[in-house]
């Protein structure tokens, strides 16, 4: 193949993935640009979780995260009757889920920068803690007065995995 055809077909290669790029990665900043602080937060904590997953290493058989979480807890006020504030609380757990990484990926979370004072007391405690992922709370939300929702009115642990138990999720 002569210098040319050489010159046309790597010029083709690198506008078809630069076009590829921009049909991928459009929406995704549309998102960033368009959605609130709780959605780019949600996304940068996903992307994250990905990263450092995907670019761990072994170092003397201890794993070594490369990049770090870019997880932040959200606040979130809901304003609204019983049922409905189950149901958003529902889908902020799926959505946590989803943020990190729906199981795929292995003690994603084991991060001293993470963990808080409280479970440093844990260690101590309980040797086998260290061994375990530990939770990170991705949202506070706070469920204001409303009509459907007075103020004195609870939804008790046995109200609420019922409702998780017994409600299908559409996904």
């Amino acid at each position: 193949m002569n210098k040319r055809g050489v010159e046309a077909s790597s010029f083709l290669v690198g506008a078809i993935i630069t076009i590829i790029s921009f049909i991928v990665l459009a929406p995704i900043v549309a998102n960033w640009l368009i959605g609130d602080e709780c959605e780019k937060m949600e996304t940068a904590c996903e992307w994250s979780v990905g990263i450092r997953a995907t670019t761990t290493i072994r170092i003397d058989k201890q794993d070594t995260h490369t990049t770090p979480l870019l997880c932040r807890t959200c606040d979130r006020e809901v304003k609204d009757d019983k049922k409905k504030v189950m149901k958003k609380i529902a889908d902020q757990m799926a959505r946590c889920w989803w943020m990190f990484g729906e199981g795929r990926y292995e003690e994603i979370v084991r991060n001293p920068l993470i963990v808080k004072k409280g479970f440093a007391g844990l260690k101590t405690i309980l040797p086998e803690f260290k061994k375990k992922n530990h939770c990170f709370v991705c949202y506070a939300t706070y469920i204001q007065e409303s009509k459907g929702f007075k103020k004195g009115d609870k939804i008790t642990y046995k109200e609420f995995s019922e409702y998780l138990i017994n409600t299908k999720y559409k996904k």
